[in-house]
């Protein structure tokens, strides 16, 4: 006998819901998923040079050396789960006004020339760059993304759908997407552990945030919206670099100072 199409077929797909959400770290896609995204957001940047003015590689090698040795620093500590999965690619974006960083799924980086300029030391300019990749090796994007589309994925599982149509290829919008306030705090943490484990002083980034307390609120970056407060955000990284016992004490400042005149 057949049984009726009822609600209670969906019983178990609405546990399965509740379930995800009560695990902060479910992910309803694949690295591989991080990777074609990624990939996919690098093309459209890539077809966007007013929006996104990248610096020329070719033209600009010592600057792009200079950075790739810092990710590979970062890189060489052992910590980051995808460093052979993810890319892990650097592109400098040619906007002095711009105080910002973003990474894409996939680990693709890009750093505006304004934030390199209006750093100070190496070790801050780390610590940026450790934010941004602990965002992409947590996958928190992939992971926002699941929050966002559990229901209406199960739902779609739940009704007979089969396929990838239903998990949402949000594009190139992910650039400018804002991270929760706890996936921010667990990028800054993560970003410690990876300056912890290099020779940099590992509260660089706190560095990055002091300097940012003082700068007027048109400048700050959009990064920064889910942490209004700078200041607390500092009290907790240097906490947490004491905590950890970090014995590093790498600045690089002039070094940095010199590299900065090779911007355009």
């Amino acid at each position: 006998m057949k049984i009726p199409d009822t609600p209670f077929r969906y019983i178990g797909f609405v546990v399965l819901v509740a379930t995800l959400y009560s695990c902060a770290n479910y992910n309803l896609y694949t690295p591989r998923y991080d990777q074609r995204l990624g990939d996919k957001m690098k093309r459209e940047i890539e077809n966007a040079p007013l929006k996104y003015p990248i610096l020329a590689e070719a033209e600009h090698q010592r600057i792009y050396d200079y950075i790739n040795g810092i990710v590979d620093a970062l890189l060489n500590t052992g910590l980051l789960r995808y460093k052979d999965e993810f890319a892990w690619e650097v592109k400098l974006l040619d906007d002095a006004d711009v105080l910002n960083a973003f990474v894409t799924p996939g680990g693709y980086i890009y750093v505006y020339t304004g934030l390199i300029k209006y750093l100070e030391s190496e070790d801050q300019l780390a610590g940026v760059l450790a934010h941004e990749m602990a965002h992409a090796d947590l996958r928190h994007a992939s992971r926002q993304m699941s929050q966002k589309n559990s229901l209406s994925t199960v739902l779609a599982v739940a009704g007979g759908a089969t396929g990838t149509g239903y998990l949402t290829d949000i594009g190139a919008s992910l650039v400018s997407l804002k991270f929760s306030r706890s996936f921010e705090k667990e990028a800054d943490r993560m970003a410690i552990r990876l300056l912890c484990a290099t020779d940099y002083q590992a509260d660089g980034l706190a560095g990055f945030f002091e300097k940012l307390e003082s700068t007027e609120s048109t400048r700050l970056p959009a990064f920064l919206s889910t942490h209004p407060n700078p200041g607390k955000r500092v009290e907790k990284i240097k906490k947490s670099a004491t905590d950890l016992n970090c014995q590093g004490s790498t600045t690089n400042r002039r070094t940095y100072q010199r590299m900065k005149r090779w911007l355009p």
